[in-house]
């Protein structure tokens, strides 16, 4: 038998008819009544109960489902990006960058890590390398030009600098339970494999773990392309700079493959039908914008909070999403501070080729004073 929550007049109903059954004169329980009152009192307080019961036992089923699939919170990842290097003398030869050089954001205790040797080419005053912040969370995604310590000096080069060109993004915190049980639906609608929803849920479940056992690069924003007799999947890592490995490890999810384990995993794609990786292509966007302060602010107080209000809802997009000018006004108008503004460019909504990525162009947004 199902469970049927009464309302708050059945309950009262019910009470009275239960009294009446059982004295032999009553009182006034006429609606106003004080008898009647603490008839009501008592079933507002049931039916809070009710509520609660209820909503205890939904909670604990899904619970009880997602122990039964091992279905856990995901836990917080630690962000990881590409820094660049520079000395102001190239090497000649070949310089060791040991695993574990780390860098990191002046008068913070955020750093991040090299996961792996890499090799600083002779003959070049720069190097690209990818690092993972030794914290977990959100903690690690920073603006763009705030990694700028170099914490562990590199043997055979002097005067190193470093910076991070874009703003990091890839940090993450402990799922909730509303990420959960939508990432739920995601995986059940995944199950039978083939279809466009299964074959984004596996692109973005790609990742890299490192030798410090943090994701060191995922999968983070995913578009399915058709096309006559073939898929492609256009993928990104969110920070805007894939690397090859990620792209073949997502090829080998979607064609499926046997772990270091020997155990075969089933691809995502349909039988028959191929589906090629490729890593989404960039498109610019440049962004111009006046803005005047609302009373009690400056323009230097609010236009670093309207640069970074742009530059979120710009790396929110996912590949094959648009920017439009409605979405840009919001973002901007919501920022705290801001009394007035006009949009120089785009004066249209940008629209990208499909698999491709929307990006802020150099030196983007630029925003000044009317």
């Amino acid at each position: 038998m199902s469970f049927t929550m009464l309302t708050e007049a059945q309950i009262v109903a019910n009470l009275i008819d239960t009294y009446s059954s059982l004295v032999t004169a009553t009182d006034d329980i006429n609606p106003g009544s004080v008898e009647r009152s603490a008839f009501e009192a008592f079933a507002q307080e049931l039916k809070r109960l009710y509520a609660y019961a209820g909503q205890s036992a939904a909670e604990t089923q899904k619970l009880a489902v997602y122990s039964m699939f091992s279905f856990n919170l995901l836990p917080a990842q630690a962000a990881y990006t590409m820094v660049t290097l520079s000395a102001t003398t190239a090497p000649t030869s070949d310089v060791t960058i040991p695993s574990g050089t780390t860098v990191g954001v002046p008068g913070t205790s955020i750093q991040y890590k090299t996961p792996a040797v890499m090799m600083w080419p002779s003959g070049s005053t720069s190097f690209s390398a990818r690092v993972v912040c030794t914290q977990t969370g959100t903690v690690g995604n920073v603006r763009a030009n705030t990694i700028t310590q170099l914490v562990t000096p590199i043997s055979g080069l002097q005067n190193v600098t470093v910076t991070n060109p874009k703003a990091v993004i890839s940090g993450t915190n402990l799922e909730t339970e509303d990420q959960r049980a939508n990432r739920w639906q995601q995986w059940v609608n995944s199950l039978h494999r083939g279809d466009d929803r299964a074959i984004l849920y596996g692109a973005k479940s790609t990742k890299l773990i490192d030798s410090y056992g943090f994701i060191s690069e995922q999968v983070m924003k995913a578009q399915l392309v058709q096309g006559s007799g073939s898929n492609t999947v256009y993928i990104d890592n969110g920070t805007y700079d894939t690397s090859t490995d990620l792209l073949n490890q997502c090829q080998q999810v979607m064609n499926g493959y046997v772990d270091s384990n020997g155990v075969r995993q089933i691809g995502y794609k349909a039988a028959g039908i191929p589906t090629t990786a490729q890593i989404a292509p960039l498109q610019s966007v440049n962004i111009s914008v006046k803005v005047s302060p609302d009373t009690g602010y400056t323009f230097a107080m609010i236009q670093q909070s309207v640069i970074d209000s742009i530059t979120n809802l710009v790396q929110s997009l996912d590949v094959g999403d648009t920017l439009t000018m409605n979405d840009l006004n919001l973002a901007i108008g919501n920022t705290p501070g801001v009394l007035n503004f006009s949009i120089t460019t785009p004066t249209a909504d940008t629209v990208p080729a499909a698999g491709t990525l929307l990006q802020l162009g150099a030196n983007q947004p630029s925003v000044t004073s009317m």
